[in-house]
């Protein structure tokens, strides 16, 4: 296994997390009365967020910071762990 590089994990997670929420985001016009679009909830998670294309822009970008600071959190356990327990063998190519 090889270790886990900072700046590709953050890239791909944070593509997958930004594309995860603007399609929850979208999801709210076509079905604005479910419980999961309620705004307390939304601005809880996102401090500033409304329903409006600049608070939708906030909660997108709140969201690719969040998994930045997850991955500088993971990325770092993963390798030491990786590490510790004899896993360090790279695989070419």
């Amino acid at each position: 296994m090889s270790t886990l590089r900072f700046k590709p994990t953050a890239y791909a997670l944070s593509l997958t997390t930004g594309i995860l929420y603007l399609i929850c985001a979208t999801f709210q016009l076509v079905l604005p009365t479910w419980a999961m679009y309620n705004l307390q909830l939304w601005s809880a998670i996102y401090p500033g967020f409304s329903w409006t294309l600049g608070g939708v822009i906030l909660g997108l970008v709140e969201t690719i910071l969040y998994t930045l600071l997850v991955v500088a959190i993971f990325t770092p356990i993963y390798n030491t762990i990786l590490r510790r327990s004899g896993h360090t063998a790279s695989h070419a190519g």
